[in-house]
């Protein structure tokens, strides 16, 4: 018996209108916007492959950073119809992505990287107010 194997997204969101009053994003928006984009894309066999294993693993909306967990299989459709999406939820905004992995173990590491990276920019936006 072999295992199933996964891949994991990480991917951060953009939102397109900085003025306007944004609604809180769920994970279940992030599912629905990623699952029309695949049937826009790639049809009924994109659906199909990436059904099963479609899973939102993290999602932290005060960075505005989501872990798409998908099938190996079907990782590249994924990808390439994630492109696509132009609406989260109510909000207008699309994904960027950041790193591609094998386990979450690599993909938080990642993040730590991220964070540690972009430490500064956020900082100087909190501190800005002061």
């Amino acid at each position: 018996m072999v295992r199933v194997k996964f891949r994991y997204i990480v991917a951060e969101i953009q939102y397109q209108c900085e003025g306007e009053t944004r609604t809180p994003i769920k994970d279940v928006d992030i599912l629905m916007s990623v699952k029309k984009a695949v049937a826009i894309a790639h049809g009924d066999y994109g659906v199909g492959c990436m059904l099963y294993s479609l899973r939102v693993s993290y999602f932290k909306p005060q960075m505005n950073i989501v872990m798409i967990r998908v099938g190996r299989r079907a990782h590249t459709l994924v990808l390439t119809a994630m492109i696509f999406v132009k609406k989260i939820g109510y909000n207008s905004a699309e994904y960027k992505t950041l790193h591609l992995g094998g386990t979450m173990r690599s993909c938080h590491k990642f993040l730590l990287k991220y964070y540690r990276n972009n430490l500064s920019f956020i900082a100087g936006l909190t501190n800005e107010g002061k």
